[in-house]
């Protein structure tokens, strides 16, 4: 509350210095022209009604630059904020950021400039577009100074601090602040666009709850062929909307900070697409018989493999087959109480599967280490796939030393009987 009443009153102060000018003490980093604004960035946005239009002469906004496009991230285009919304200007020329830096303030006549809208995302102009009701042309180079008017440099905008739930077209080309963010596993060791094929690149940045939104690079952006940052923290970047996608845009990598430890991540997950079904670290120990795990793709369900186990050979073989996970450190305090899951399906009759945990199993028969039984739920039969429920495995921690945590699944049959029993999308996730 107090991070958000502190945000009100900088930014209510940034406006008022928009509509009131002081040249008593003028700043060191400029003056601003003798103009007064007479209409608020949300007050000029709510006048669009989906189609563009031609505004009035008399109307005079006022912003600070909050994105330029230095970095080539924005096109021919700079991002300005006030203290109740932000707008984009279309601008028919490169190297804008001399003029029109971050931080600078900016006066607006608007009279003979158009609104509309791209993809939802509503902008200034200089004329309809031709063939269109909604998208609006760039201003022409030579008809900047005639409706854009610079003022004092070096201004401060704080962010607004939202998480990825709540944004909205209220935040609009607006600088925001998300935090306990991070990119996604998938996107992790990725650039942030195509670097060498100049072609613009949609990642995707998640919280610890899995809520997810787009960033969009451009291919010409400077830092394109960077790699992402890993962890998790802060990302400072400009809202913006193409149809129903929201999307975060980079103004500068350093707007990351992204260097925390990573929230929500599986610390094991086993889809088994590889087709491996010992890859990751995963081994297989036979107690009894020579019956194998081994992976399928018949009525595959998540995805198109899975793992299976049967003994029926024919006929049945008489067997104990253990499936073992790789080790986990579940020791950090980022990974308590982490939630084991999976799902599985079966027919046939015969014994049920076992799933176990261990703290202090190493390599070798099971009988080497000690194992809890975990209550889980199992499929009853006919090939229904079932989720095994969430296990929370701090639940079943025996001793003090959670850095060596293995689960199992023990597979059963007998020289009479034997179920078939299927594996997919084994996890631990830390909450």
């Amino acid at each position: 509350m107090k991070k958000q009443f502190l945000f009100l009153i900088l930014l209510t102060g940034l406006f008022s210095s928009c509509i009131q000018d002081n040249f008593d003490n003028p700043p060191t980093n400029g003056v601003d022209p003798n103009m007064t604004a007479n209409i608020t960035i949300a007050g000029l946005k709510a006048m669009y009604t989906g189609t563009a239009l031609q505004l009035p002469d008399s109307l005079i906004i006022c912003g600070i630059v909050v994105a330029d496009d230095k970095s080539g991230n924005f096109y021919k285009s700079i991002v300005i904020q006030d203290s109740t919304a932000g707008i984009l200007i279309r601008m028919d020329n490169t190297g804008l950021f001399g003029s029109y830096p971050v931080g600078r303030r900016l006066f607006i006549k608007l009279g003979g400039l158009w609104m509309g809208e791209y993809g939802g995302l509503i902008q200034l102009g200089a004329a309809q577009t031709i063939g269109t009701t909604n998208e609006v042309d760039p201003i022409p180079a030579v008809l900047f100074d005639s409706y854009i008017f610079k003022g004092t440099l070096n201004n401060d905008v704080i962010p607004i601090t939202v998480d990825i739930t709540s944004l909205s077209n209220s935040h609009q080309n607006m600088l925001i602040r998300l935090q306990n963010v991070q990119f996604v596993p998938g996107d992790t060791g990725e650039t942030f666009a195509d670097a060498v094929f100049q072609q613009s690149v949609n990642l995707y940045i998640k919280d610890c709850n899995n809520n997810q939104a787009i960033v969009r690079t451009s291919g010409y952006a400077d830092f394109a062929g960077t790699v992402v940052p890993s962890g998790n923290g802060e990302f400072v970047c400009i809202y913006s909307v193409y149809g129903s996608d929201q999307q975060l845009i980079v103004r500068d990598p350093s707007d990351l900070k992204l260097t925390g430890p990573r929230c929500g991540d599986p610390v094991i997950y086993k889809d088994f697409e590889d087709g491996a079904l010992l890859s990751g670290g995963w081994t297989m120990q036979n107690v009894v018989g020579s019956i194998n795990w081994a992976t399928n793709t018949i009525g595959a369900q998540f995805g198109n493999v899975y793992a299976q186990c049967s003994n029926y050979i024919p006929p049945n073989t008489a067997c104990e087959t253990w499936l073992i996970s790789p080790s986990m450190d579940l020791s950090s305090v980022a990974l308590q109480n982490p939630i084991f899951s999976f799902e599985n399906a079966c027919n046939y009759s015969g014994a049920a599967l076992q799933v176990y945990i261990s703290e202090d199993y190493v390599s070798g028969l099971p009988s080497t280490g000690t194992w809890t039984l975990l209550p889980v739920a199992l499929s009853s039969g006919s090939w229904s796939w079932v989720n095994s429920g969430n296990i929370n495995l701090s639940a079943y921690y025996i001793g003090a030393d959670f850095s060596n945590i293995h689960v199992a699944f023990k597979y059963t049959g007998s020289g009479t009987d034997g179920k078939t029993w299927e594996l997919d999308e084994i996890k631990v996730i830390p909450q």
